[in-house]
């Protein structure tokens, strides 16, 4: 395929590597419109419904958490306020003056077996333990304990243990001796552990809270502790409900997708029967019966690009004619304008050499005529009156000299000689000149164009001059006028600048012989532009020596 040369036209350029690689009618397996963007919504919905759900499943398992984090919270607020105190004080009080192991003594190993019991016997023991059994048939993965501070700093002495009921041999005892920097710290203020930690009981997050007395003075503190595994199986079950709706959402989401894929693609299929139908030159189209058979593997977009294709190439070869229309438009414009210059040059000759002969002869005929005729030193007799005649072969040699005068300002106007014989500055600087007398104004040229210049531009310049001081004269009201004639490397330029009027309606009402100079000098690949300016009006013309 031949390739599409530089065109005026921007889109084709922009097709051209497109059309050199292309070949009409191709078969390459391919999916259709319709699957490929079923696919696209596809690779589109299924990280965005991952993604979605990921990010819920994330905020659910934090909101589980904070609602459990918020539980405890409530629920250790909810021991210290039903706690007796006056008990709880009581009974270690009674335990310390009657059992010399309560207290332990400093440093007292955990493991020891002196270190803790369980006063069952004390109906202050057992009236604070149905208290702590009361709590824990609240809930029962919940473990919970209370302490006095230690001996020393870090250690607490264990009171009461709910283990006590469900794993005894596990369970803190009594006045037990237990290193707890964390318990420790929380009798002075509410500690939470929400990040499970591990100890030799095993997994845990826990919250602790101060007892205080009447007086306000923290006496001990209360411990609740749940497994970390309740955190483990709160997560599980959300994965699992989560894979669920993903695998739910995903069926969904192919669906929905192949839905909206083939009401997309139904019209783009429409569309690429229909340009097949233009690429072919159908006459008639009957738009009932413009859709193509479905087939996974036929390839729609292709079938549109061949088309759109073929139907640029047409259009392509339909500009190339206009560009040669309006070529050959171009070059008989010029032919008119140099059959009218070559007429005008006629003319002006016949004017000169034909119509002036004749007229200088009859002049000199009539002077002759005037010499011979009897005058006061011949008189005639006097019954001849010769006055009247006289006078009137007098008014006729005015008329003829009058008459000569304007065949020759007419002569010079169609065609100055100047330009035959001088060079185009010299033909310009005359006609100011003229004009200038002619009109009663002042004219200022400055003037340096090439000499060298073809015939047609030179002429083309004497017009544009002539056209402008025309309307400036008219139009402008001006006093002085200034015309600049220049080179710009290439180009020639001509301005013509006055101090008259310079608003838009003085502007459009010089414009009536414009016209025809823009379409001169377009020709000539050139321009004329006209504007108001700051106290008066500008008109220039410019063209290029040699017109590409």
């Amino acid at each position: 395929m031949p390739r599409l040369y530089k065109h005026p036209c921007g889109i084709l350029q922009r097709y051209n590597a497109l059309m050199d690689s292309t070949q009409p009618n191709r078969k390459r397996p391919t999916l259709n419109v319709r699957n490929r963007i079923w696919v696209m919504f596809v690779l589109i919905f299924l990280p965005a419904n991952l993604l979605t759900y990921y990010l819920y499943y994330r905020y659910t398992v934090q909101n589980e958490l904070k609602l459990l984090t918020t539980d405890l919270s409530n629920h250790v607020a909810g021991i210290t306020a039903t706690i007796d105190i006056e008990t709880f004080k009581a009974l270690y009080e009674q335990e310390t003056a009657s059992n010399q192991n309560c207290p332990p003594k400093p440093g007292t190993s955990f493991l020891d077996a002196s270190n803790g019991y369980f006063p069952e016997d004390n109906p202050l023991f057992q009236q604070h333990m149905g208290w702590v059994k009361t709590i824990a048939q609240l809930d029962p993965n919940r473990s919970i304990y209370t302490y006095i501070p230690g001996p020393e700093p870090g250690y607490v002495i264990i009171i009461s243990s709910s283990w006590y009921f469900t794993n005894p041999e596990q369970s803190f005892k009594f006045c037990q001796l237990y290193e707890a920097p964390t318990l420790y710290k929380s009798l002075s203020g509410r500690v939470d552990v929400w990040e499970p930690y591990h100890d030799e009981y095993g997994d845990w997050i826990s919250t602790y809270a101060p007892l205080y007395d009447a007086d306000g003075t923290a006496i001990g503190g209360v411990g609740v502790d749940v497994p970390a595994s309740l955190i483990v199986s709160i997560e599980r079950g959300l994965q699992v409900r989560s894979v669920i709706v993903v695998f739910a959402t995903i069926i969904f989401s192919f669906v929905i997708a192949y839905a909206l894929s083939e009401a997309i693609s139904k019209r783009l299929v429409q569309l690429t029967r229909l340009t097949s139908n233009v690429q072919d030159s159908a006459s008639v189209v009957d738009f009932s019966e413009y859709g193509f058979k479905r087939s996974w593997w036929h390839d729609e977009i292709e079938t549109l690009f061949d088309s759109v294709r073929l139907m640029m190439l047409r259009l392509k070869r339909q500009a190339d004619d206009l560009e040669k229309s309006r070529s050959e438009m171009q070059d008989l414009a010029q032919g008119v304008i140099r059959a009218q210059e070559n007429e005008r040059k006629y003319i002006s000759r016949e004017l000169h050499s034909e119509a002036g002969q004749l007229l200088t002869m009859m002049k000199a005929t009539l002077a002759d005529i005037l010499d011979e005729f009897p005058s006061n030193e011949k008189p005639l007799p006097k019954s001849f009156d010769h006055g009247p005649f006289r006078e009137r072969m007098e008014y006729a040699a005015q008329q003829i000299e009058e008459t000569l005068t304007v065949v020759r300002a007419l002569s010079h106007q169609m065609r100055p000689s100047l330009l035959d014989v001088g060079d185009v500055n010299i033909a310009l600087n005359s006609y100011c000149n003229e004009f200038a007398q002619q009109q009663k104004m002042e004219i200022i040229y400055e003037g340096n164009l090439t000499p060298n210049m073809t015939e047609e531009l030179a002429v083309s310049f004497y017009r544009f001059l002539q056209e402008a001081l025309t309307n400036t004269s008219k139009h402008a009201a001006a006093t002085r006028i200034w015309v600049h004639a220049h080179m710009d490397g290439d180009w020639a330029q001509l301005s013509v600048e006055d101090n008259g009027r310079g608003d838009r309606s003085a502007a459009s009402a010089r414009g009536i012989g414009v016209a025809g100079l823009k379409e001169r000098f377009f020709l000539l690949g050139g321009n004329v532009e006209a504007r108001s300016i700051d106290g008066g009006y500008l008109i220039y013309a410019r063209a290029p020596l040699k017109r590409k």
